[in-house]
This record gives structure tokens, sequence and C-alpha cells, in this order.
């Protein structure tokens, strides 16, 4: 079931957005209803996306890079919070 509601969310959409066609995935075009629903004052929608914000805001935050030029130890540092954040994203 949940590989076939991810194929359906991934699926491509046409829009019209501004007066030109867009191609979005499903997943986006219900994450754009929702905050369109929030906009015009629908309390569930407002409560859910409040909700969710601060996770939202943790799944952003920037996460280091390690990259082909770190030494050893940039790159061993950059991977020990990495797995620091990993640890606190899992105590929500």
């Amino acid at each position: 079931m949940m590989t076939i509601l991810n194929d359906a969310l991934n699926q491509t959409l046409e829009i019209q957005d501004r007066g030109k066609i867009r191609k979005i995935t499903a997943r986006e075009g219900v994450a754009k209803r929702l905050v369109n629903e929030a906009l015009r004052g629908n309390l569930r929608a407002i409560a859910f996306l409040l909700a969710k914000e601060p996770e939202i805001v943790r799944s952003l935050r920037s996460a280091p890079t390690i990259t082909p030029g770190m030494s050893v130890q940039e790159a061993a540092a950059a991977w020990q919070e990495m797995l620091k954040s990993s640890k606190e994203d899992s105590k929500g």
C-alpha cells in the first residue's frame, strides 16, 4: 500500500500557474492545496500546518556536508554532526 501511495504522490500533473502550464508532482499539489486552504481561513488546515511547523523547520536545517576537499578530521567532524542531528530528530 505504501508503494502505491508513494507512486500516486510522485505522479506528474500539469497545472496552470499565472497563465503558464507547469508540471508538478501530486505531492506538491497536495501541499499547495493545504497551504491555500489555510490561507483561506480553513481552521483544520491552519491547525495541521502549525502542528507540523516544528517538524518541517527541523527537517530543513542545513546538514553538514562532506566534500572531497575536506581533511579526514573535517569529514569525521561533519559525520559526527550528522549522526548527532539524526539522533536528536529521532527523539522528536
